[in-house]
């Protein structure tokens, strides 16, 4: 007859295993939190649309846009408006008007 196992052995088998030491850590670092996406109201909307058509080629802004699941700021000068493409070129940066959440003019 087996001799009876006291209880906090017997937990032991029952206790998580973790085989991959730090996988969770790494896989939230490579993982990160995304933004939740902002849908503008038809007020704001339509604000945004009245600064988009006063804008023009050579003046410095500040936009606020959403790529790759998160919200980014950058500030630079208009370089070019591509309606087709809808989209504006910023320093060198092509923000899609889609994704846009606000504008200034600085």
């Amino acid at each position: 007859m087996r001799a009876k196992m006291d209880r906090t052995e017997r937990a032991k088998q029952f206790m998580p295993f973790a085989t991959l030491d730090g996988l969770e850590q790494t896989l939230e670092r490579l993982n990160p939190e995304l933004d939740a996406r902002i849908c503008l109201g038809e007020d704001a909307q339509a604000d945004l649309d009245r600064r988009l058509h006063t804008l023009f080629a050579g003046c410095k802004l500040c936009a606020v846009f959403y790529r790759s699941g998160k919200y980014q700021t950058l500030t630079g000068v208009l370089e070019k408006i591509d309606l087709n493409a809808r989209a504006l070129l910023v320093s060198e940066t092509w923000i899609p008007i889609d994704e846009l959440l606000d504008i200034r003019i600085l």
